[in-house]
């Protein structure tokens, strides 16, 4: 087997020369056609070359492997297929005819010729034949664009748009000579059309975005603008180009959207200012490797977690997809996730997500480079390239598997008093200004973004098993925004959402102060009052037990939480345990009681550090 795999992203002749050989030697066997050769080496490309090969160099190296050229008229190429007494009238048909297959004319000639056509409407994600839906190139608030895979009628349609003309041979006595007249497409050639290995011609797509996209060409980088990009298989549609933003500006104005948020620490301000620029480097690919979840977290209600992450989409002019999780189970969240992915969108939104979260789809996903399996309704499963897309998730308290909290970045924000008074802007909230500059804060973003890859596209060391990425935005935010490291505090955090008494214990924390009881002592048995009316499910307590013995359990889960101490600092709250001797009558004996003391402020970002 042709190895192709290299460890430097420019070692580009490395993986021409392999990629190239694995053709040739799939042409020399002779079984396949050109189109199936092309769809092996694409997969190939994906599947061993880090990273993968642009989608024109691997057509190039697919033409030099086969020596097949779809323009080039030649009876022992793309004629072979056809019936000889037909190929004088297939040279002498116009551009806009497309002749459909039959007895005379082969799959491979008339697949070759249609979906060439097609190639500037037509697209391929994950082996089905898409398009965009109609109106999705022009601007629309909250409108996400929109791929549909082509249906048989669909296909048909498109193939008798009023520019075109179907043909079909037919034997008419013109000596030993075949004629074509016009003729609609059958729903079962339609369907031996799309699927057949023709469609591998079609431009493969991994990104739908209404952003302009910074990426990376032969180590300078470069900004996509609007229109279908080969490399990397981008859609771009109706952007501008950003303007070019001095990075001392693009800094101070970046970091000046965030002066409304209150953060429980300095270091969830980088992990904000991290969110926001990560996005454009995974957009454009430029950093090989995993890449987190994205979490916002907030002690109460109407804080702005999702407010947040909705001003970070506006950079990218995406509004995102949004998923919320569904009491129908793990499967239905799972579809959901799956297709969102296959929507090829650069950010999928999971919104104010509750209690505990198990997905194994979604922490594979996170840790697969390149493909992932999506299934959609009615078809198998297939694969296709999530490496563009940014995971983000909202909450005011969940529970996440080890592995998911693993893979996680989380940022905690604290509710500005209801005093507060928010900045305003000329267009109105900070949303409003942002959408309105869209274009002059991704130029900030990509400022910033380029600086990076100026200096080398350095990396902070980290023990973090997602490396590049948390490397790459450590040095970023230390050394281009100049703030707190990147993941300061962050285990104390990632502890707390999948350790299941902790996390209840979080949520407890909120809704005793929502309920007005901070700094009060209360006992087992009123948190667990508490608890019930705020419905919050206590972890481990079965409801068959009797109210003693669920306070029982409630000691003892206290007791994990807090083991040695007698204070747990969970973010915005800290957790006092008291404990007291007192008389027991119906014993007749002293026992320890313990009562437990809530209180909000601790550990956040002091006013005088910016009123964040």
């Amino acid at each position: 087997k042709a190895q192709i795999e290299t460890p430097q992203s420019g070692d580009v002749e490395g993986r021409d020369a392999a990629l190239l050989s694995y053709g040739a030697s799939l042409a020399k066997k002779g079984s396949l056609t050109p189109a199936e050769i092309l769809e092996h080496m694409r997969d190939r490309n994906h599947a061993r070359c880090l990273p993968p090969l642009e989608d024109e160099m691997v057509l190039q190296k697919w033409k030099q492997a086969t020596n097949y050229h779809p323009h080039e008229d030649s009876a022992e190429g793309e004629y072979s297929n056809c019936d000889p007494r037909i190929i004088e009238e297939l040279k002498s048909q116009a551009p806009n005819v497309l002749v459909l297959p039959n007895d005379y004319v082969g799959i491979e000639y008339s697949g070759s010729k249609i979906f060439q056509a097609l190639r500037e409407e037509l697209y391929r994600r994950g082996g089905l034949v898409v398009e965009l839906a109609a109106g999705a190139e022009r601007k629309k608030k909250d409108k996400t664009p929109q791929l549909n895979i082509i249906t048989t009628d669909a296909f048909r349609s498109r193939l008798e748009a009023s520019r075109r003309k179907t043909k079909a041979t037919f034997a008419v006595p013109r000596g030993d000579q075949l004629a074509l007249k016009l003729k609609q497409c059958s729903a079962d050639t339609a369907d031996v059309l799309l699927a057949s290995k023709a469609v591998a011609l079609l431009p493969d797509i991994e990104l739908v975005t209404r952003s302009a996209v910074l990426m990376e060409h032969e180590g300078q980088l470069r900004v996509l603008g609007p229109g279908y990009h080969e490399q990397g298989g981008v859609l771009v549609l109706a952007a501008d180009r950003p303007p070019d933003v001095p990075l001392p500006e693009a800094v101070a104005k970046m970091l000046s959207l965030f002066a409304d948020y209150k953060f429980t620490s300095p270091a969830d301000l980088s992990r904000a200012a991290a969110i926001y620029i990560g996005a454009a480097i995974r957009i454009g690919g430029l950093l090989p490797g995993h890449s987190p979840i994205c979490v916002v977290e907030a002690d109460q209600p109407q804080t702005g977690k999702g407010y947040l992450l909705e001003c970070g989409r506006a950079f990218y002019d995406d509004p995102g997809r949004v998923i919320a999780k569904r009491e129908g189970g793990v499967g239905s969240f799972d579809e959901s996730i799956g297709a969102a992915i296959y929507a090829a969108t650069p950010f999928v939104t999971f919104d104010n997500m509750r209690g505990r979260i198990v997905s194994q789809y979604l922490e594979s996903i996170l840790t697969n480079r390149y493909r992932v399996l999506v299934r959609l309704p009615h078809r198998d499963e297939v694969a296709v390239d999530a490496s563009r897309t940014t995971f983000l998730l909202t909450s005011n308290g969940y529970e996440a598997t080890d592995d998911l909290g693993k893979r996680s970045l989380i940022t905690r924000l604290v509710k500005q008093p209801d005093e507060y008074k928010f900045k305003d802007y000329p267009e109105g909230d900070l949303l409003a200004h942002i959408e309105a500059n869209q274009s002059y804060y991704l130029g900030c973003i990509f400022s910033i973004v380029r600086a990076w890859h100026a200096g080398g596209k350095k990396q902070s060391p980290t023990t973090h098993s997602f490396r590049e990425w948390f490397g790459a935005l450590d040095w970023i935010v230390q050394k281009i925004l100049q703030l707190p490291p990147l993941l300061d505090g962050h285990r104390d955090a990632v502890t707390r959402i999948t350790n299941p008494g902790l996390s209840w214990l979080r949520s407890l924390a909120v809704a005793v102060v929502k309920a007005g009881k901070a700094r009060v002592e209360l006992s087992a048995t009123e948190l667990i009052e508490i608890s019930s009316e705020a419905e919050i499910e206590i972890p481990g307590a079965k409801e068959a037990l009797d109210q003693t013995k669920v306070a029982m359990h409630v000691g003892r889960l206290m007791g994990r939480c807090f083991r040695d101490a007698e204070q747990v600092r969970l973010d915005a709250y800290t957790v006092q345990r008291i404990t007291t001797s007192e008389y027991d009558a119906g014993r007749q004996q002293h026992r320890d009681v313990r009562r437990y003391v809530f209180t909000r402020g601790s550990g956040t970002i002091d006013d005088e550090q910016g009123g964040m």
